[in-house]
């Protein structure tokens, strides 16, 4: 199983290169894992190695699809998802799983710098609220008018306090392809596989020590 670990941090090794220099991650490194991970569960551990990579596969890829059709592609690539499920394919849920957790924290830290260093960051956070709950971006008013099925909310945009990197009306919008640009996700992905291999790895550190 040591080996299944290190082969999976060398795929996001490979990703996190391949999406820093291209910004995203081929089909040649993922769809390869998918088809033959199967098999080789398959032979060396029967149905419940076989049962153990196709569930690795749904899981792992399942909240990243979501998020990725629930943000039209803004919020994630479909090199991660892809990522994703063949990480669960070849080394089972549990590492997908976690590797996806610390990935995401990673991420979303990174996100945080990157915003707070452009001086972004409280307005983007009140914007967010604001889409989230009112549907409105932040600055805009919001009231009730009357309507025959009752109160309507209405919303009269006007100026927004603007900081950096707001630009225009679909600063927002703008502002959260940049993050994409700037901030990728295989190499977040790449720092937590590798971190957790070594962490599952107690023999890594004994010839790292020589």
């Amino acid at each position: 199983m040591n080996f299944i670990y290190l082969a999976a941090a060398l795929i996001t090794l490979v990703a996190a290169v391949t999406d820093a220099k291209g910004g995203r991650i081929p089909n040649w490194l993922t769809f390869p894992v998918i088809a033959m991970s199967p098999v080789f569960h398959g032979v060396s551990a029967g149905a419940s190695g076989l049962w153990l990579c196709v569930g690795g596969l749904v899981i792992c890829g399942a909240v990243p699809l979501l998020i990725y059709i629930g943000s039209r592609g803004a919020g994630i690539g479909g090199g991660d998802v892809k990522l994703f499920a063949a990480l669960g394919c070849v080394a089972g849920p549990g590492f997908g799983l976690e590797v996806q957790w610390v990935a995401y924290c990673l991420a979303g830290a990174g996100a945080m710098l990157w915003l707070t260093w452009r001086g972004c960051l409280w307005s983007t956070l009140a914007s967010a609220l604001r889409v989230r709950f009112f549907g409105v971006f932040s600055g805009s008013s919001y009231q009730l008018a009357p309507s025959t099925t009752g109160l309507t909310p209405v919303v009269e945009p006007s100026h927004r306090a603007r900081c950096e990197c707001d630009v225009g009306d679909d600063g927002a919008s703008d502002m959260a392809h940049e993050l994409r640009r700037s901030l990728r996700l295989g190499p977040c992905i790449a720092v937590a596989a590798v971190c957790l291999m070594v962490l599952r790895t107690p023999w890594l550190w004994i010839w790292l020590g020589r």
